[in-house]
């Protein structure tokens, strides 16, 4: 099936909303803070395990037709039993419960100091999954719902938080922590590994 531009587009705005999530947000700043002066050779790192890999990663499983087309070259026992784990590991033991944590510690701890944490972690994730849940039940209107409303949105809230980092800087680079001081790349790249794109 041959997409048209504007599909191009919705379906890549839907791909970039699906990949960045929160470690996309916090790490490169942390990055950045902590690498001081080495931060250009941080970022590759960086940019080279949370972005260039994952895009060969899609790449890959495109190329062939999908995750099971590629697990069934070894076997489709290999397809099945490799999938199970991947979306076991990603979904529920891993993605699941930072998706609302980090969510929640964000978005709305910082305007709830005097309700007692867990009872508000809990509301929230009740909340939280309540929304996702509304958004996944149609698997047909997610390149819509993501790539036509919430991506744009994003971009334009993290475009926001750039021109306000450039307006008004919190200070000049710092010396690089000792994590960052042999192996910047290879820390940056271990960083790019945390965000989970890979």
């Amino acid at each position: 099936m041959k997409l048209t531009g504007k599909q191009q587009l919705f379906l890549s705005f839907m791909l970039f909303s699906m990949f960045f999530g929160a470690g996309n947000l916090i790490f490169p700043a942390f990055l950045g803070r902590a690498a001081g002066a080495d931060v250009w050779i941080g970022m590759l790192g960086f940019i080279l395990s949370a972005v260039g890999l994952p895009i060969l990663g899609v790449a890959a499983v495109a190329g062939v037709g999908g995750l099971d087309a590629l697990g069934e070259r070894i076997s489709s026992s290999f397809s099945l039993i490799f999938m199970f784990i991947i979306y076991i590991s990603i979904g529920p033991l891993m993605a699941i419960p930072r998706a609302a944590t980090v969510a929640f510690e964000m978005g709305a701890k910082p305007f709830l100091p005097s309700f007692p944490e867990g009872t508000a972690l809990l509301i929230y994730s009740i909340l939280f999954f309540a929304a996702v849940l509304w958004l996944s039940l149609s698997p047909s209107k997610l390149v819509d719902r993501f790539g036509k409303l919430l991506t744009p949105l994003l971009l334009l809230l993290l475009g926001a938080v750039f021109v306000k980092s450039l307006l008004t800087p919190l200070g000049g680079a710092a010396e690089a922590s000792e994590a960052y001081t042999t192996g910047t790349f290879f820390k940056g790249f271990l960083d790019g590994y945390l965000t989970m794109d890979l």
